[in-house]
């Protein structure tokens, strides 16, 4: 019955089945579901692939390496205080509980198993449209900007984050070394 659908305009509009067995208008398909060759919105059921499970854990890490990089710019002496290991233990653990909860309450829920479609060209992945003086505040900051910045170029950032993790790793550690004044072995022994 789907052979027999009227094309819809655009790569990414389909049709839904309803419940009286008829096709609904040419419109965005739901969250998890493709369209197909027949205009057809069918639910996604391919399981992600480590690319894609690299990709989720960089998009997590991004945040956590960003609550680190203001609590040690927040930090009066240089040198690792109960301040900071508290903080930082925080923002691992609401990094950790993000990103277990996320996958937990996406479908299938329950499970630590995710579903996807497969990127077949670049602009599958961009289908979906869908300064304070604590380290605390800055997240107020930074998580929009972060959000901003994947709505408008994910395709872009899952094609380059191997890339880019290494760059921010090398200049991150640049960054917080030459912060420290005390540069001596003894300062980290």
């Amino acid at each position: 019955m789907s052979a027999t659908l009227q094309r819809c305009p655009g790569l990414y509009c389909g049709r839904q089945r309803l419940e009286n067995n008829t096709w609904s208008e040419c419109g965005a398909c739901p969250r998890g579901f493709r369209v197909i060759e027949s205009y057809e919105c069918t639910r996604c059921k391919d399981d992600l692939d480590a690319y894609s499970w690299f990709y989720l854990g960089f998009m997590a890490m991004l945040p956590l390496m960003m609550h680190c990089f203001f609590i040690d710019l927040d930090a009066k002496d240089r040198k690792f205080s109960r301040k900071q290991l508290i903080l930082t233990s925080c923002a691992l653990a609401e990094t950790i509980i993000a990103a277990l909860f996320s996958i937990l309450l996406m479908e299938p829920m329950g499970q630590f198993r995710l579903y996807a479609c497969p990127v077949n060209k670049f602009s599958d992945c961009t289908a979906c449209k869908i300064r304070g003086k604590a380290p605390i505040y800055a997240a107020l900051y930074f998580l929009p900007l972060l959000t901003f910045l994947h709505a408008l170029a994910c395709g872009l950032i899952f094609y380059s984050f191997p890339y880019l993790s290494i760059a921010m790793s090398m200049i991150s550690n640049a960054i917080h070394y030459s912060m420290k004044l005390d540069q001596s072995f003894k300062a980290y022994t």
